[in-house]
């Protein structure tokens, strides 16, 4: 049953981390946006707001997974500060609630933002993440790459001269395609193109050469010469490496396509078990933020010492997250293990917090 004072501690909790959540999603724009100044600048005054604009529209979102456990801590920490500093901590406790049930309802907001982090994870981002490419790209200026080259089981080769990642235009395109049927292969078709756009799931082709062989490998009647030619292909600018996408972007089923591709790649292993620790962080870094704040006499009545606090706890912990992950890619540690032993470790830590701190 929810009550009154639940309501109150969720209120304390939510409004100080709404606080430091656009705080934070602030001041990693404005550096952001001053780390490529030069490049929006470049870009020129007809194009900069609507490049800047819509960068920065999918830049949060995909910031908001990695800020959001350490936004719940703060939001705690400081919610729990500013009870103790006015002593209602101490009043709720003088009439028999323990610490435990106090805090009950930030564990619960914190599992509710764990799942909502999971989801823009696995949801929002994978979605986003290819126009974040394109758009980074183009603010760096590298939204032209020349001399690609890739096959598919329809396109025996295909080579692009020139790809513009911003419009999928293309110029100087070659394709060819092999009779499979027999025991040497030879052309069936060859196919050049002055220019052509990706559209959808093809590849439109324009001013086209278009020059078919026999089984033998000799030409099968004159050129043909079309102004425009689709060439419907299971082959996209993403298996020509066009627009790599960030594998921390990915979805889960995203990085176990990724695995089943490369296999002995580790580093897709260890991010895909990060995917179901994902939800936990937030409620782990409470256990053991929660009892060091609230502890010390001292943390639990200045802001400023209670939000370091909170700070140090999740730099302890990204810092252990950063190791184990490191040693789970190089091989020295399984996977699996390496994505939950920071959240065992601090877990622990945290229970035997929570059980030595006065409630």
């Amino acid at each position: 049953m929810i009550r009154r004072l639940d309501i109150y501690i969720a209120f304390a909790f939510l409004w100080p981390f709404l606080i430091c959540f656009l705080a934070l999603t602030g001041l990693m724009v404005v550096f952001d946006a001053f780390a490529k100044l030069d490049d929006f600048i470049e870009l020129g005054l007809k194009d900069l707001a609507r490049v800047m604009g819509r960068y920065y529209l999918l830049f949060i979102p995909i910031k908001m997974s990695q800020l959001l456990p350490a936004v719940t801590l703060m939001g705690a920490g400081l919610g729990l500060v500013r009870l103790a500093k006015f002593n209602e901590l101490t009043a709720m406790k003088a009439c028999g609630i323990s610490l435990y049930r106090i805090v009950m309802p930030m564990f619960i907001l914190a599992v509710l933002l764990g799942f909502a982090s999971r989801w823009n994870q696995e949801r929002l981002i994978p979605r986003i993440a290819e126009e974040m490419e394109r758009l980074s790209r183009t603010v760096e200026h590298k939204d032209v790459v020349t001399n690609i080259a890739g096959d598919s089981p329809t396109l025996d080769m295909f080579r692009i001269y020139e790809y513009n990642m911003l419009d999928h235009s293309m110029k100087g395109i070659s394709a060819l395609q092999l009779w499979k049927d027999q025991p040497v292969r030879t052309k069936k078709r060859q196919i050049f193109a002055e220019s052509g756009t990706w559209v959808g799931r093809d590849w439109d082709l324009r001013d086209v050469t278009i020059r078919d062989f026999d089984r033998e490998g000799r030409p099968d009647g004159p050129p043909k010469k079309p102004a425009q030619y689709i060439v419907e292909a299971d082959l996209t600018p993403e298996d020509l490496k066009l627009m790599p996408v960030d594998p921390g972007l990915m979805s889960s089923d995203g990085l176990k396509a990724l695995i089943r591709k490369e296999p002995t790649n580790l580093k897709y292993r260890v991010l895909l078990h990060g995917r179901a620790v994902q939800p936990l962080v937030g409620v782990v870094l409470l256990l053991i933020g929660i009892p060091f704040i609230v502890g010390y006499e001292t943390l639990s009545h200045s802001r400023f010492l209670g939000l370091l606090a909170c700070i140090v706890v999740c730099g302890v912990f990204w810092t252990l997250t950063f190791l184990c992950n490191s040693l789970g890619t190089s091989g020295y540690c399984p996977p699996a293990l390496a994505a939950w032993l920071p959240v065992m470790l601090f877990g622990a830590v945290g229970l035997l917090l929570f059980d030595a701190a006065k409630t």
